[in-house]
């Protein structure tokens, strides 16, 4: 059970990880192209 809860852990902060990097992708994604429309 203990072993079980370490990897849930590990597995939801690489998702939040995950989810931050596409987060900073689309941000600087979106600016990328307004700095191209300008």
């Amino acid at each position: 059970m203990i072993i079980f809860t370490i990897g849930y852990n590990k597995c939801t902060n690489y998702m939040k990880f995950n989810l931050l990097l596409n987060c900073m992708r689309s941000i600087a994604y979106e600016t990328f192209l307004n700095k191209k429309s300008f």
